[in-house]
């Protein structure tokens, strides 16, 4: 049995895969991932990863999964994806309306940067400078969104390029 270090290796692996462009392999490495644990943690990025592939129906288990549990702060990450998934079908305005339900349910970081990048493809540069203003700010959350000391500082890595572009769309 692996350790938990070991199924994160298989979530990370999957994300890097995705990020190659290589969505067979990183979804072999989700599914690998999700056999051998199955916390937060883990089913948010397989769903990330999921959306990312073109996988919205996997995507959607997971978020109804997170979506049945006691704690804010699970199903918050279920509305989450859900919002995503939304997204990825061009839904913006109804994408929005389910991260800002999961951000009333628990003020996560990691939605906030989800809602910001939902704003600014609906257009709405201002609301998603917001959003990304307060990631900067809270930027010290980025480091563990999910309060389990694993660090996942990676998805601070592209909140520059998000900011620039709402500042773009404010003419800034």
């Amino acid at each position: 049995m692996l350790t938990r270090t070991g199924v994160d290796k298989y979530i990370a692996l999957a994300e890097v895969e995705s990020a190659a462009g290589d969505m067979a392999a990183a979804l072999d490495a989700v599914s690998k991932g999700l056999e051998l644990s199955s916390r937060d943690a883990q089913k948010v990025p397989a769903a990330l990863t999921y959306i990312a592939a073109g996988e919205p129906d996997s995507a959607r288990e997971i978020a109804a999964a997170l979506g049945s549990q006691l704690q804010p702060t699970s199903r918050a990450y279920g509305m989450m994806i859900e919002g995503l998934v939304l997204l990825e079908e061009g839904e913006q305005v109804l994408a929005i309306d389910k991260l800002t339900a999961a951000l009333n349910l628990a003020d996560l970081w990691l939605v906030r940067y989800y809602r910001g990048r939902a704003y600014l493809d609906a257009g709405f540069a201002a609301e998603a400078m917001d959003e990304f203003t307060a990631c900067t700010d809270r930027k010290g959350e980025a480091t563990a969104v999910f309060l389990d000391d694993l660090p996942t500082y990676r998805y601070m890595a592209d909140l520059p390029e998000w900011l620039g572009r709402a500042r773009d769309g404010l003419g800034l």
